[in-house]
Formats: C-alpha cells, structure tokens, sequence
C-alpha cells in the first residue's frame, strides 16, 4: 500500500502564506486599537492643524500692526484712526489780541469863545504874560487881564475851575511842560475858568 507524499515546496508555500496573513491580522488589531484609543480622525485632525496656523498668522499680524505683502512684494501700510474727542458743550473761549502803538486821544470841549482864560507870569520874564495872552485871543479864547502871579514857581501850571476839564486840556497842549489840575478857590480868585500860570519850564 502506497502513502500520500507532501510536496516540500508546496508545504513551504502554504506556511509563508499564514506568516503573512498573521502579519497583516496582527497589525490591523493594532491600528484599531490605537485609533480607539486616540479617537482622533486623521482629516480632523489636518483641518484642525490649519485652523491654528491660520490663526497664529493672523494674531501675528494684528500684533505687529502690519498687512501681508501686497502682490508686487510690498507691504502695505496701516493708517492709524484719528479719535475725535466728545463735545463737552463748553463754549469755547477765543482770547483777542491788541497791538497796542501810539495812543492819540481827542478832548473836545466848549468852544474857545465860550471859554474866560487869565495867564499869570511866576517866570519873572517882563511882558511873558501879556504876550501869551496875545497868542489864546488869536485862538479865540475870551482873556482876562494877564498878571503877574506873585512868586516864582518851576513847573507851569493850567488850573481850571470845576466842569472846565476839558478845556483845560485842550489849552494845555499849548503848554506841554504844564501840569492840569483842578482848583475852584484860585478860579474863582482870578474870575477865570482856566488859570494859566507860567512857571520856570516854560518855553516862549
């Protein structure tokens, strides 16, 4: 009786056949245990890696206040906004300037012929008064008698009685070295308004 006889390298054909199915067997149990574990998808996981490099781009860019390349290579750049405070509703207040010059003043007064005027020499210049007489008549002014005043004095003097300011100042402005007061007592004295009294300062 004749046996069954393996062929050797058919038996050998068989055996690398099951090492490679035990191979592949044993790695899928692996990848799905490490995927049960992990629980991650490999897509999601991509999407999710995007995500953040997205991101981080452009928190990148937010912090350096710079905008990515323009197509020709060259940044643009970020215009700052201006930031207009809120109206607080109190008027504004403008400050004026002046230059101040050369100040003329104008007095104006009763008309020369409505004015009485005495002019007394405390010079000691003989016919002083009477010539300056000579020249207020030529303005129009109504004259008194010119006298002498009774003693010499430095300064000269326009003494005017009360509401003949005015006229005094105009009259002064013949007598730029004269002082202007007021004095009813020495108006009344000569029976003047205006009392001129022409001192030392004086210049003809």
């Amino acid at each position: 009786m004749s046996g069954r006889h393996l062929d050797p390298e058919r038996g050998d054909g068989l055996q690398l056949v099951r090492l490679i199915g035990s191979i592949i067997a044993i790695g899928l149990a692996l990848f799905l245990i490490l995927w049960a574990f992990t629980g991650d998808d490999p897509d999601d996981t991509a999407a999710a890696t995007t995500t953040n490099d997205a991101t981080d781009t452009s928190a990148s860019a937010d912090t350096t206040g710079e905008s990515p390349a323009t197509s020709e290579g060259v940044p643009s750049t970020s215009v700052p906004a201006t930031t207009t405070p809120p109206s607080t509703g109190a008027p504004t207040t403008t400050a004026a300037t002046t230059t101040t010059g050369q100040t003329t003043t104008t007095i104006t007064g009763r008309p020369p012929g409505e004015v009485t005027v005495v002019v007394l020499n405390a010079e000691g210049t003989a016919g002083l008064a009477g010539d300056t007489s000579e020249m207020l008549a030529e303005l129009g002014y109504q004259m008194g008698p010119a006298d002498d005043f009774g003693e010499l004095i430095e300064t000269s003097r326009v003494v005017h009685a009360p509401d003949f300011g005015a006229e005094a100042f105009v009259i002064a402005e013949e007598f730029p070295d004269a002082e202007v007061s007021e004095d009813a007592a020495v108006a009344e004295e000569w029976g003047a308004d205006v009392v001129v009294v022409l001192g030392s300062s004086h210049e003809p």
